[in-house]
């Protein structure tokens, strides 16, 4: 039931059920699910929130909206209740809506202002907390992590780099190869048909061949039709035994 669970929405389950217990309930209300987000998520409670006062003062609202039984014990495995249920359902829909793979903390938030008539979303009502502007600032949250994401990667081509940049100033002037060059280059030129691949066992040369025609291209010295065509060189090796060559232009899609 949990499988496209993160993490810490699996432990506001395992608190939910925990302050459960502690409450003497027979099974775990939306205010249990409230309180499992704000003591796991505190950052996401904090936002949404605005204060840590506000967010303790939940709890105090809940025991004083609740009635407190004795305390079973934590090895019971409680049910959700029905309210829970379309909680857990509606954060599923609410991942689904914003294309996201996993449901987290921020979608069980959601799920629960969904849930409009339970006491959890009673709660975040009352604090200024709404359905429309959650999912709003949960976009931009979604929007500011991939950014950040995206400014700490290196990207494929920064992964790549030892591999893809300063070939040509990486190589020697190619000696004996001219022939297996120009075929190479004639191979490429055409409008079908042009991923070479050369073959040979290791240390033959065949990346020598491949450096010359970095070269080459950096020095301007190939045909009219090669120098206006390619924005990309994809170059793939396999047990050093073979080398494929697949020239590629602006805006056509390379699949290694």
């Amino acid at each position: 039931m949990f499988e496209r669970y993160t993490e810490k929405a699996r432990r506001v389950i395992f608190f939910a059920r925990y302050e459960a217990s502690q409450f003497g309930s027979p099974c775990i209300e939306t205010e249990h699910l409230l309180l499992g987000i704000s003591r796991e998520d505190k950052k996401l409670a904090n936002r949404f929130l605005r204060s840590y006062a506000s967010v303790a003062s939940i709890r105090k609202q809940v025991e004083a909206h609740v009635t407190v039984r004795e305390k079973t014990s934590t090895s019971i495995d409680l049910p959700l209740s029905n309210e829970s249920k379309r909680v857990l359902a509606y954060a599923g829909e609410e991942a689904e809506r914003l294309a996201h793979k996993h449901i987290g903390t921020e979608h069980l938030l959601l799920g629960l202002l969904r849930e409009e008539k339970c006491f959890a979303a009673q709660i975040l009502v009352e604090r200024g907390v709404h359905l429309a502007d959650a999912r709003e600032e949960i976009g931009r949250m979604a929007h500011e992590s991939l950014t950040q994401e995206q400014r700490t990667r290196p990207g494929v081509l920064g992964e790549l780099s030892p591999y893809l940049t300063d070939l040509a100033e990486q190589t020697q002037p190619l000696v004996g190869r001219e022939n297996e060059l120009d075929r190479l280059m004639e191979l490429l030129c055409r409008l079908t048909k042009k991923n070479p691949v050369l073959v040979g066992e290791p240390g033959v040369g065949k990346r020598t061949i491949v450096a010359g025609l970095a070269r080459r291209i950096a020095d301007g010295a190939v045909p009219q039709s090669l120098a206006e065509k390619p924005s990309w060189l994809s170059i793939s090796l396999r047990f050093g035994s073979w080398i494929r060559i697949v020239l590629g232009t602006r805006g056509s899609t390379a699949h290694r």
